[in-house]
């Protein structure tokens, strides 16, 4: 039986999957730090850190997914007045808003950057997306007249649907 002294606690341990974290790159296989330490040590960098990793995560995922930076997410928030393009409820810790794109240009969770609209929580969003897709049973040229059509006998004015076809107006569907 293989053992290692911990280099933070210098406690002596069975040399383990159970006691030590596995790394290729590091003498034996394994990191020279106990699992008890390495873990302890991660948590309070996550408490000080945690701000800045969020944000980071955040503008990766931002790059990644949409083609856009915190930069644009910020300013259409604040052009947005702080919450949903269609309804009132507002981005916080546990909640963050969808980036609404076109699917017609881009697959169904990833775009372009030029097909983005605007900010729509979850809600929002999925009922978008079944609008759309009702849009869908329209040829491509009447869409945008549908849009424009008065809809006062069809559709109540300051309803969501009234609201959604607003916003697509607004990006010319």
């Amino acid at each position: 039986m293989e053992t290692r002294k911990c280099t933070k606690c210098s406690i002596e341990k069975e040399l383990n999957k159970d006691n030590f974290h596995p790394d290729s790159f590091s003498k034996g296989g394994f990191r020279p730090e106990c699992k008890v330490c390495r873990n302890t040590y991660r948590a309070e960098r996550r408490k000080i850190y945690v701000n800045t990793w969020d944000q980071y995560d955040r503008s990766k995922d931002l790059k990644k997914k949409h083609k856009v930076d915190l930069k644009w997410f910020d300013s259409k928030l604040e052009e947005q007045g702080g919450h949903c393009a269609l309804c009132p409820k507002e981005r916080d810790e546990k909640r963050n808003l969808c980036i609404d794109h076109d699917h017609s240009c881009c697959s169904k969770s990833r775009s372009c950057g030029k097909c983005n609209r605007g900010l729509l929580c979850n809600e929002c969003n999925q009922r978008m997306g079944f609008l759309e897709h009702l849009m869908l049973d329209f040829p491509k040229g009447e869409r945008q007249e549908i849009c424009e059509v008065d809809f006062r006998n069809m559709v109540a004015q300051g309803s969501w649907t009234h609201k959604a076809l607003q916003y697509l107006r607004r990006y010319s569907i």
